[in-house]
């Protein structure tokens, strides 16, 4: 909880540049109270518990997005209103909580469903995000693959591994074209606003942008969650990195910074565990995220409370409360 409120208060200097000071300060009290919520929830909740709650919420969303989906929209994603990038982490997070759905049948059906959604979004940053933290735990649990193999059913894991190597270069080279207008599509390579040549949708503007915000005030920022209000060519930096730099300065930035470390370099250390393998590509697929969207903390989205209760979860670590939080 010293953390806690030291982060709150160099956080807090951004207010002497705010322009937008009441907008500033509401947002700072917001996130001290999302904060204490998930530091409590982290220190009271065992592993097992929010294993089987992301589990639920997984179906829950899917429920939900069936509903606005099918019924609202008439399977049109972008009749909702909503920008691709919050329909894509929305989605991803309902994926990758459905890892913990135990029965197969419907985990196939929860996870197949926010697929199609992403798809149809074309949330590119999402889609890259996703892509990176399911090769971190896939990449994480190599050493079950080695022990699959050599297993009860070891014969049969090799084979389809081995048959899976030997003719997916092949058939990439076989169905090249096929892949590319695939990848084009999933992409939007080829959207005249999105695709190719528009500067990743304008972003190199709004980074530079975002950038010139940060030289102006280099030590404590424009003001927590003011940047957005001063950006000409856009609504946001599209960029929670670059966006939390010029907003907060320096000193905020970098008590983010060794927060974020912190948690990180403590899921490593106890990577063999199989939730904190999960935890730990769930928090880099947010970081990959954060380089294309607005906000690095945000509270609107699922995917970022969630990213912010594993980073919480990761830090305590830190603080010797190991033990309590795993019981």
């Amino acid at each position: 909880m010293v953390f806690l409120l030291l982060f709150i208060l160099l956080t807090s200097l951004s207010l002497l540049n705010s322009p937008v000071l009441l907008f500033s300060s509401l947002y700072i009290f917001s996130t001290l109270f999302v904060f204490v919520m998930v530091f409590s929830f982290n220190v009271l909740m065992p592993d097992k518990a929010i294993q089987k709650s992301l589990a639920q919420y997984s179906i829950i969303a899917v429920v939900i997005f069936a509903f606005y989906v099918y019924i609202i929209t008439g399977a049109n994603v972008r009749s909702l209103g909503v920008q691709p990038g919050a329909i894509g982490m929305a989605s991803i997070s309902t994926i990758m909580g459905a890892l913990y759905i135990r029965r197969f049948s419907l985990k196939t059906v929860v996870i197949a469903f926010p697929l199609v959604i992403l798809y149809l979004a074309n949330s590119r940053a999402t889609i890259l995000g996703l892509i990176v933290g399911l090769f971190v735990l896939t990449a994480g649990k190599r050493k079950n693959l080695f022990r699959a193999m050599s297993g009860k059913n070891g014969f049969i894991t090799v084979a389809v591994f081995f048959t899976c190597i030997a003719f997916s270069v092949p058939l990439m080279f076989i169905y090249k074209e096929e892949l590319w207008n695939l990848f084009v599509s999933i992409f939007a390579l080829d959207d005249p606003h999105r695709g190719l040549g528009t500067g990743a949708t304008n972003r190199n503007v709004l980074w530079a942008e975002a950038w010139e915000l940060f030289k102006s005030h280099p030590w404590v920022g424009v003001g927590y969650r003011a940047h957005a209000t001063m950006i000409i060519e856009g609504s946001s930096a599209h960029n929670g990195y670059l966006a939390y730099l010029a907003e907060t300065g320096v000193v905020g930035f970098s008590v983010l910074i060794y927060f974020m470390t912190c948690s990180v370099v403590n899921h490593i250390k106890r990577i063999h565990e199989p939730f904190i393998l999960w935890s730990l590509s769930f928090i880099i697929m947010y970081f990959v995220i954060g380089v294309f969207e607005s906000f690095l903390l945000n509270f609107g989205n699922p995917l970022s409370i969630i990213a912010i209760l594993l980073l919480v979860r990761g830090f305590l670590m830190h603080d010797h409360r190991k033990e309590r939080i795993t019981s």
